[in-house]
């Protein structure tokens, strides 16, 4: 029993690193190449891998997509009912997502790229204390990015149950036009024959286009919060190297390379965080006020995402300030270090790297929004719940 529990969870506790060929690269660094490689459509092997890349960045998953978004958008104004619309939304979202993979893709890989780079000088000539935490950590985004997958894969599994079960009326009103046009009068048997023939044909289109947004929206999401996961561990243990010993050139090159990685990620996701958020914030609040108004009579489609904004904006908003907190961390690191031994060129190094670690940009922000940090996190779920229980007091009265 013990056996086959173990083969049946292998999937999902598996690391998500590349065997690589050189012993001397590390598990963040290996996981580094696993993002680079996903990304990169045909560069890991395997039917899994080409679906997922086709769900992922295909244009043929993305204009189902768009469709099956109108789709909804003209459903939910046919029947006057918001499950219609809410899909839509949380699909506009989503595609903007695939937008931004499709068109930022390069600054992503060169972020991505910045960072394994870092990632190898400090596994091959930091002290063992960054080696162990980085290791640490890569294990942890391993299973972090697992999780997301099966949150993705749950959510899609729940949408397809609630689509297949939830009465439409989009194919009533087409089917009603039809034969009218085709008969001159309506046809009873004949217009509910063809109705439900059409429900259930557009039904692969639904599952494809919610499958590819879905599949899109958290593949970035998990993405997101493993890089900046990943990049103050990298800022700490070059913090660690300026504490321990002195400093030289090849840590300035090192923190130079996590700015531009820095800035490289600001300008492929800062213009998409705020549609990112309407669907991760905006939405679940009113899937949380259709859970409290209506409890067990609730559509699985509300309880599924009403938990999003504590899925998504929360660890966006903790990562966001764990970054910032590890790189503003370097300027006390570097000042704890032999910098009363250093003289010259090296004591201007430290200097310089001190000066560059107080910066203010490339930190995780939305465009209109500001930066993700922890303040931000405490306002707004302080308003999200305010508005909540405003609403509940005003339906109760």
């Amino acid at each position: 029993m013990r056996a086959a529990c173990g083969r049946l969870l292998r999937p999902v506790i598996a690391d998500l690193y590349v065997k690589s060929e050189s012993d001397e690269e590390g598990p963040l660094t290996q996981h580094f190449q696993w993002w680079l490689r996903t990304l990169q459509i045909n560069q890991l092997p395997g039917l899994k891998y080409a679906v997922l890349a086709w769900l992922r960045q295909g244009t043929g998953g993305m204009i189902i997509s768009v469709f099956i978004m109108f789709h909804w958008s003209l459903e939910s104004a046919i029947s006057r009912k918001m499950f219609g619309l809410r899909i839509a939304l949380a699909m506009i979202s989503c595609i903007m997502m695939a937008l931004m993979l499709r068109l930022r893709l390069n600054h992503l890989l060169v972020a991505i790229t910045y960072l394994r780079d870092v990632s190898v000088v400090v596994e091959s000539c930091g002290p063992p204390r960054a080696r162990v935490r980085m290791a640490r950590r890569a294990r942890f985004c391993a299973k972090l990015v697992r999780f997301y997958e099966i949150y993705c894969w749950a959510t899609e599994l729940i949408l397809m149950v609630v689509i297949a079960a939830t009465k439409q009326s989009w194919h009533h009103t087409a089917a009603q036009a039809v034969v009218q046009q085709l008969y001159g009068y309506s046809d009873g048997q004949t217009q509910a024959t063809l109705a439900e023939t059409m429900r259930w044909c557009l039904y692969p289109f639904q599952v494809i286009g919610t499958t590819c947004s879905v599949v899109v929206g958290y593949s970035l999401i998990s993405l997101i919060i493993v890089i900046y996961l990943c990049m103050s561990e990298l800022y700490y243990s070059i913090g660690l190297v300026l504490e321990a010993h002195g400093c030289s050139a090849l840590w300035a090159r090192q923190q130079s390379a996590l700015t531009m990685a820095c800035l490289q990620l600001d300008a492929a996701i800062a213009d998409f965080i705020p549609h990112l958020l309407i669907c991760n914030v905006v939405l679940p609040l009113l899937y949380a006020l259709e859970v409290v108004l209506h409890g067990a009579e609730a559509d699985l489609f509300a309880m599924a995402l009403a938990p999003l904004v504590l899925v998504v904006f929360v660890p966006f908003c903790l990562v966001g300030d764990a970054m910032c907190s590890a790189r503003a961390g370097v300027v006390g690191q570097a000042y704890a270090g032999p910098w009363l031994e250093e003289r010259g060129e090296g004591l201007q190094v430290r200097r310089g790297m001190m000066q560059s670690a107080t910066g203010l940009g490339g930190v995780l922000r939305g465009r209109g929004v500001g930066p993700l940090d922890r303040k931000l996190c405490g306002t707004t779920m302080a308003n999200w719940f305010k508005f909540l229980q405003t609403f509940l007091e005003f339906a109760g009265r």
